[in-house]
Parts: C-alpha cells; structure tokens; sequence
C-alpha cells in the first residue's frame, strides 16, 4: 500500500494507526482497545522483566557466564563456599568482624596486591570472598571464589583464561602467608583441574598507589 504523495497517509491510515512519516512507517494503538486485544498486550509485556533479567544474568564474559563462572567452578571442585575472613591469610587482607561469628562472612574490603618480581605486570585483587588475577606477561586471568573441600582443602576455586583463549578452563589458586614477611606478604601459586602449574610460586605485596610503572615482560620462546 502506498502513501498519498499529498496527505502523507495511506489510505485507511486513520483507522488502522499506521501513518507514513519521514519514510519511515510509525504505528500508533488505536484506543479504546478491546478487552481481548487489551488483556493479550498485558500479557505480552508481563514478560519483559523476565527476559530482561536473563539478559543480565548472562553478564559479561564467555558463554554467557559472567561473574558467577567462579561460583559454579566451586560445585565442579567439590568444594564449598566459605568467608576468607576465617583462613590463615585473613590477617593480610582487610577483614572486618561479625559480632555474632566473630570474622566477616562478607569477606574482605578491596585489597590489591602486585608480584615483586613483575610488579604491576601481575595484579591480585581480593574482594568479598573473591579474587582476580590478572598476569599481563602470561596473558592470563583467574576469578575465584574462597572454598573449603570435604578435605578441609582451602583455596580459591574458580576459572582461568590462557592466552588469549575464548574459553575458560577450572582452576584453583593457593594463597598463603609468607612466613618469613614481617609486612603480610603473600604466596600465590596457580594451577589447572589437573594440578599443572600455571603461574607461581608467587610472592605478592600490598600495592602501593599510584601503581609503580609495569616493567617490560622478557620475550617468550612460545
């Protein structure tokens, strides 16, 4: 149906609600509606919300998985979440206290620690009872969630992008106190589901801010 190249309408349009404007087609609900047509329109944008909130499920990230890749790495280990408030290395990160359990459940502030050997190239950041990993030189990242095993196995259970890979594969980073730091340093050494090393042993220190400038990363023979 074409429009009147002198009204700007097509032919109807007043009773259909579709008018021509700026070549474009605009549509317009004619009112009153009929109940049916009404009671079916409801019903079409009741399901909105629902659709909009699995879109934000998905979050950023590959497959969909988003933030909560980690948590689900933790059922993949067996393990099950914990406050890192109650581990060893809580004294070096910044745990508040629960009047009723005595550590925090939520887990730490923000605490960001560096490699001493690669400075900022490698960034630890501790939040709630999370961490990210981020080691420019291996181009590689690891989020984690604090987890205990049947075990009583404790480490940050979580995933690990390689290289520059699409996918994430589980993996599991140990993080103590270094016992010979008077300064609360720690030791992190990261490895894949099979127990492979793929980043460690590290000795970490509480970043200083500004950050000092990353040094250059040595040539790889890969």
């Amino acid at each position: 149906m074409k429009p009147s190249p002198h009204t700007g309408r097509s032919p109807g349009a007043e009773k259909t609600g579709l008018s021509w404007s700026s070549w474009s087609w605009s549509w317009s609900l004619p009112l009153p509606l009929p109940l049916p047509r009404l009671l079916s329109l409801v019903g079409a944008l009741m399901w909105v919300p629902a659709l909009m909130s699995a879109l934000t499920a998905c979050g950023p990230g590959v497959g969909g998985t988003g933030t909560g890749q980690s948590a689900a790495d933790l059922v993949v280990f067996g393990a099950t979440a914990t406050s890192v408030c109650a581990a060893p290395l809580a004294g070096s990160l910044s745990c508040g206290t629960d009047t009723v359990i005595g550590v925090s459940s939520a887990g730490t502030e923000p605490v960001r620690y560096i490699d001493t050997a690669l400075g900022a190239n490698t960034l630890v950041d501790f939040r709630d009872n999370s961490v990210h990993v981020s080691a420019q030189c291996q181009r590689l990242d690891f989020i984690g969630d604090w987890g205990v095993t049947a075990t009583q196995d404790q480490r940050y259970f979580g995933s690990v992008l390689l290289n520059g890979q699409l996918n994430r594969m589980p993996a599991t980073l140990l993080v103590q106190a270094d016992p010979a730091s008077p300064s609360g340093d720690l030791i992190a050494v990261l490895r894949d589901a099979q127990g492979k090393l793929l980043l460690g042993p590290l000795v970490l220190k509480r970043a200083p801010m500004p950050l000092p400038l990353a040094p250059a990363c040595l040539a790889r023979d890969d």
